[in-house]
């Protein structure tokens, strides 16, 4: 990575994009790359509305690899800001290193988001 100036060197910039030490090389690579990709902004959260929750695994099996969860209230302000006619079951997220999917989850916290460890 190049910088065309000197406000930032590329370990910073590498360092900004979060830990990526229990990654294998491959998903490392996915998200330092969506760095580079183009995606519009659709919600605001603050950190006290991102929220970690574990896993759903049973007997060696994760079932919830990449899925997160999101209250009404974040479902309702994608279902206004995109101009859907009904709030969305799920959604695609990318926010930082993170990417995934997250299902409603109407008993979740109204204006929050939960993402899993395998989101991150």
């Amino acid at each position: 990575l190049y910088s065309a100036t000197s406000e930032i060197s590329r370990d910073i910039f590498l360092q900004r994009l979060g830990c990526f030490g229990d990654v294998n090389l491959s998903k490392a690579g996915d998200r330092i790359g969506l760095a580079f990709s183009l995606t519009a902004p659709i919600v605001q959260l603050g950190p006290n509305q991102i929220i970690a929750i574990p896993e759903v695994a049973r007997n060696g099996y994760n079932f919830s690899d990449g899925v997160g969860v999101m209250g009404l209230g974040v479902a309702m302000r994608c279902k206004e800001v995109l101009g859907l006619s009904k709030v969305p079951g799920a959604i695609q997220i990318r926010l930082g290193g993170v990417k995934g999917m997250l299902s409603l989850k109407p008993d979740f916290e109204h204006d929050a988001i939960g993402l899993r460890p395998s989101q991150v």
